[in-house]
């Protein structure tokens, strides 16, 4: 070890005994609290004020990486990457107190929906819908709360399959005393983080059997440990269709969006007495619903229909993306085309919110331009995909 980067701690111990540890170690003697890869280590219980460290971290990354505007997938991508660089520095080390775990998902959650932590209005999707996959109908953010609990179960899962080992025997000697891992309860007098894993022993006990860890036969990890804790939801019809490679990014958050229909059109705003009336800012014809924006509205069949003709391909108007998404159609004819219509989602939404800010609606044939443009800039990612002469030559048509 190198003693300019360590130091030693003491209880219980006489003064003429730490003066000759410290002599033969050459090391300085330290004091709690300090900190362990940014989180403070103290002898007692964790306090809100030990974690403030954890909180301003978490609020500083955000405010230096997300200074620049950034759209709902920017943000994304920003929040997935502070809270996967925070989570692991919490494996297998700390158990954090859930009003910290509260006050990180809150400063995430206001930044993905506001682009600032601080927010007052109402998330479009509850965080606990958000933390699940993308093909459970989330965005792939990590859970705070499992995922702390899947770092302590890994101190769990040492104490049951490692009783050789050093810290497992001192485990032993301090608390179990012979008891057995798998029924053992701890005693009212304990510390309160010796107490959390005890009580996340229990919940992950059924999956350890005979020494091993039956979610994952090569042994326990913080991310078995994740998805058992976890709650698996039904998978969504159209993940595949949404969540792709071939599309924008910032088209596929919004088109995310309307497949869970939580936009604030204005059918809902009507509802909720905050617009006088709930028909289409667009065509004022009917009400203004995700159905029909986005499959009724006759600016949006008028785009769709250049689309069509353009792409030479006769598409519905009704569940468009579920009616390409079931054709059995080649690789590339099948995404190529669900971008199209994500982009055309995501151009309705736009021109919508125009109408809505500024009063003005942009003329079909300019918005079918600026959709044709946006495709014709990924026509280069997806001629790799094009295998054949006739995929060739259509991606060829559509990209000029």
């Amino acid at each position: 070890m190198n003693a300019m980067k360590s130091n030693i701690y003491f209880n219980g111990v006489s003064s003429s005994v730490k003066a000759d540890i410290l002599l033969v170690s050459g090391f300085l003697e330290g004091h709690t609290p300090f900190k362990y890869l940014g989180v403070p280590i103290v002898s007692g219980r964790l306090s809100m004020k030990n974690c403030v460290v954890l909180i301003d971290n978490v609020t500083a990354r955000i405010k230096i990486f997300g200074a620049r505007k950034l759209s709902y997938s920017g943000r994304l991508i920003l929040v997935n990457y502070v809270l996967t660089t925070l989570h692991s520095h919490w494996a297998t080390i700390f158990v954090i107190l859930r009003g910290v775990l509260r006050r990180i998902d809150s400063i995430c959650r206001n930044y993905l929906w506001d682009g600032s932590t601080e927010y007052l209005r109402s998330p479009l999707v509850i965080w606990e819908k958000v933390c699940t996959p993308k093909c459970e109908g989330g965005l792939g953010i990590r859970n705070s709360f499992y995922w702390n609990a899947a770092a302590i179960g890994k101190l769990a899962w040492w104490v049951y399959s490692k009783p050789d080992s050093l810290r497992v025997k001192w485990v032993s000697h301090i608390y179990l005393k012979g008891h057995d891992w798998s029924t053992y309860s701890p005693k009212p007098d304990v510390s309160w983080s010796w107490k959390t894993i005890c009580k996340i022993k229990d919940t992950f006990l059924m999956g350890y059997s005979a020494g091993h860890w039956t979610y994952n036969l090569a042994g326990y990890t913080i991310s078995s440990g994740y998805h058992w804790i976890r709650q698996p939801q039904p998978l969504v019809t159209l993940y595949n269709a949404i969540w792709n490679t071939w599309c924008v990014p910032k088209h596929t958050f919004i088109n995310w969006l309307i497949a869970k229909e939580v936009l604030q059109l204005k059918s809902k705003l009507f509802l909720l007495g905050i617009s006088h009336d709930d028909k289409c800012l667009i065509c004022d014809s009917a009400a203004e619903t995700h159905s029909h924006l986005f499959q009724y509205c006759t600016y949006t069949m008028k785009i769709l229909g250049m689309i069509s003709a353009f792409l030479n391909i006769r598409l519905p108007t009704q569940n468009t993306l579920m009616w390409v998404q079931a054709k059995p159609w080649a690789r590339l004819k099948k995404k190529v085309t669900n971008a199209w219509i994500q982009a055309l989602y995501y151009y309705m939404w736009r021109q919508r919110n125009q109408v809505r800010i500024e009063g003005m609606l942009t003329h079909s044939d300019r918005v079918f331009h600026e959709i044709r443009c946006i495709m014709k800039t990924r026509s280069f990612f997806w001629n790799q995909y094009a295998k054949t002469s006739r995929e060739k030559a259509w991606l060829t048509s559509i990209s000029s």
